[in-house]
């Protein structure tokens, strides 16, 4: 993954903290595959979204992808 990549993460995550919030668990571990290059910000927005439509939650998301590696 780029370094623009891992700037642009640092510049929203700055602008983020200005007004008071941190990046959860759930957008670190997204972030962690994206840069890893298991997956692309589009596909995980895709996925995302599709996954919330369907459950009406993000609950068991990370878990349910094929991308994804726990952290043990």
């Amino acid at each position: 993954m780029s370094d623009t990549t891992l700037d642009v993460f640092a510049q929203v995550d700055a602008i983020h903290r200005i007004e008071g919030f941190e990046p959860t668990e759930l957008q670190q571990r997204i972030r962690a595959a994206i840069l890893a290059g298991s997956i692309t910000s589009a596909q995980a927005a895709q996925e995302m979204s599709a996954y919330a439509a369907e459950h009406h939650t993000l609950d068991g998301f990370l878990e349910s992808r094929s991308w994804f590696k726990r952290k043990d």
